[in-house]
């Protein structure tokens, strides 16, 4: 079964098993979505060369002259794993195509990374993001390792292990925070909230289910639905937190997408079909390979007539592009934040005999207007961005601006008039 995915190559905002929320981040081990969650299409298709083209133009022989001149010659040779050389040749072929999106997994990243679809994690359990300050903790769940810790939503990570995480990129500083269960890991943080004090926190990772929605409703009857990643399971659990706020009186809905490196695509139509009725285009994929070159429409009645916005930040990566591209361009809502992170590639996987993967560019996406994003990115219809005082305040501007924008629309003060 082709499945495709929607991966930030970013991730931020990862289950840092530390689900850091799995990229929003889940600091548990949230691969998430996997920083190389990319756009992946198709996650078993076997390699073989029985094409008369796979090896004609391949310099093998060059590749075993060069093999036989290192085992020959080589003094540490002995000391070598072959897997280790083998895997070293994969990993510059695939360097050589200057294509960050295109990846060597190793039999470890590869099992890392069907985790992260799954959304199964090892870590600490709590939605994460990347600051200048080090890594944001967004939200801890009630029994997970990071909450008992006594770590706050707000909190700053600053040192993993006693090491600075202030220039590290989300992923990387994620997977020092994630795996594996039963493990301790130390962590440094400070509090904003509290003049921003510093504690050391001692976390022992452990395995937890964790939701990719997480739901709310405020006193004004504003619904907030949080994806944290375009999981298998995702679909089903937004039905169930929509049906849920819509009887507790829901009157607009605010989807929430920062920091959501993507995932399937599947997933990521499914929930649009909700809001964009039967038989429109929802996503087109372009390739030099007729089988690749694909229109999605929907399959659903588009029943959802409440009005909403969506929210980005520069984190919203692949499938959560794709469902705010489509949003804005049926006018079916406003989009606020700030430019998405710009993934508009299309990535297909190839199981290889040592159990990993090569993730390769096939194809380019782009929404029913016909926009490409990759590189680009989706821009907000509205900009909105967190300031630095708002950490201290515990304040968050961005979803305060939407509740305020999805008020004036349910009350006819303001009109969806999308610019793009």
């Amino acid at each position: 079964m082709r499945k495709f995915f929607s991966e930030n190559p970013f991730l931020k905002y990862f289950f840092t098993g530390v689900t850091t929320f799995c990229i929003g981040f889940l600091v548990a081990t949230y691969v998430p979505a996997y920083s190389k969650i990319v756009t992946i299409v198709n996650s078993s298709v076997p390699f073989t060369a029985t094409d008369k083209h796979d090896l004609d133009d391949l310099p093998t022989q060059n590749l075993g002259e060069a093999y036989r001149a290192i085992k020959e010659n080589y003094y540490g040779f002995s000391t070598l794993q072959k897997d280790t050389i083998v895997e070293g040749m994969i990993k510059w072929m695939m360097e050589s195509l200057k294509d960050k999106h295109s990846l060597y997994f190793d039999p470890s990243e590869t099992q890392e990374f069907n985790q992260t679809i799954k959304w199964n994690f090892e870590g600490i359990w709590a939605y994460v993001g990347k600051t200048q300050s080090g890594v944001l903790v967004r939200t801890t769940f009630e029994g997970s390792p990071a909450k008992l810790a006594d770590i706050q939503d707000g909190d700053i990570i600053t040192l993993v292990n006693k090491e600075s995480v202030l220039d590290l990129d989300l992923e990387t500083a994620v997977r020092k925070i994630r795996w594996p269960s039963g493990t301790e890991v130390e962590l440094q943080i400070a509090r904003p909230s509290e003049n921003w004090k510093s504690y050391t926190k001692k976390v022992v990772r452990r395995s937890v289910k964790v939701p990719s929605v997480v739901s709310k409703i405020t006193d004004e009857k504003i619904g907030v639905i949080t994806v944290g990643i375009f999981g298998e399971s995702t679909p089903n659990e937004f039905l169930q937190a929509y049906m849920n706020l819509t009887g507790s009186g829901m009157k607009g809905l605010v989807i929430d997408l920062r920091d959501n490196p993507g995932g399937l695509l599947s997933s990521a139509t499914s929930l649009l079909q909700n809001f964009i009725p039967e038989g429109q285009l929802l996503v087109e994929t372009k390739s030099n390979t007729q089988e690749l070159q694909q229109k999605y429409f929907s399959e659903g009645p588009g029943g959802v007539t409440l009005p909403i916005v969506v929210l980005i930040n520069e984190n919203s990566a692949s499938a959560s592009e794709i469902f705010a591209g489509a949003i804005q361009d049926y006018n079916r809502g406003i989009v606020i934040g700030t430019k998405s992170y710009g993934k508009g590639s299309v990535q297909i996987t190839y199981p290889l005999r040592n159990d990993g993967e090569l993730k390769i560019t096939v194809a380019k996406w782009y929404t029913p207007k016909e926009r490409g994003i990759d590189g680009t990115g989706i821009l907000p219809d509205i900009e909105s961005k967190i300031q630095n005082e708002d950490y201290e305040n515990k304040y968050d501007r961005v979803l305060d601006e939407g509740t305020k924008t999805l008020k004036k629309l349910i009350w006819g003060t303001q009109v969806l008039d999308i610019k793009k």
